[in-house]
Formats: C-alpha cells, sequence, structure tokens
C-alpha cells in the first residue's frame, strides 16, 4: 500500500494557478513583459497586444518583469496560488521621474 501511496504522489500532475498581469492604460501595445526569464508572446511568437494577461503557471514562486515605455522596469517576484483565483502583482508600475 505504501509503495501505491509514492506512486501516485510521485506521478500526480503538478498543482497550477492562475498569474494575472496588467499594465496601465496607453502601454498595452508597448510593453514587454517575461516570466521567469522567458519573453511572454503571443500564440505565433509575437509581442502581446491585448492586456491584461492570464497565464497558467505552476503553483510556487514566478519572477515577472515589466518593461514599458515611459515606466521603470517593474521586476517582482510572486508566489502564485493553487487554484482559479488568479494570484496578481502586488506592485505597479512607477512613471519615470515620479517620485
Amino acid at each position: 500500500v505504501a509503495t501505491l501511496v509514492g506512486l501516485a504522489v510521485a506521478f500526480r500532475p503538478a498543482s497550477k494557478g492562475l498569474l494575472l498581469i496588467e499594465v496601465p492604460d496607453g502601454v498595452s501595445g508597448k510593453a514587454r513583459a517575461s516570466l521567469d526569464g522567458k519573453d511572454l508572446t503571443e500564440a505565433d511568437g509575437s509581442p502581446i497586444k491585448d492586456w491584461p494577461q492570464v497565464r497558467e503557471v505552476g503553483a510556487g514562486k514566478h519572477t515577472v518583469m515589466l518593461k514599458m515605455p515611459g515606466y521603470e522596469t517593474l521586476t517582482e517576484t510572486v508566489d502564485v496560488i493553487e487554484g482559479n483565483e488568479p494570484t496578481r502583482l502586488k506592485s505597479t508600475p512607477k512613471k519615470k521621474g515620479a517620485e
């Protein structure tokens, strides 16, 4: 029985969660994002045009980087929770030169 339980745990699918990435109005077509060091793109490989984006990822820690004209680069590590409730970034992009 212990072997069966061990196999069930070892081969169960990895837990998944949802990550919600939003950008300020006016930069939708110009924003670039990466997740864990990999650029986020449309299915055809082109830059993302429509925001916000909801991505299914493994539950746990992930690093998001957002680059947008007129804004400071935002880098944040988020802890995505398992389930269907999207995890949001806690930080908001800051305009360049803003205090």
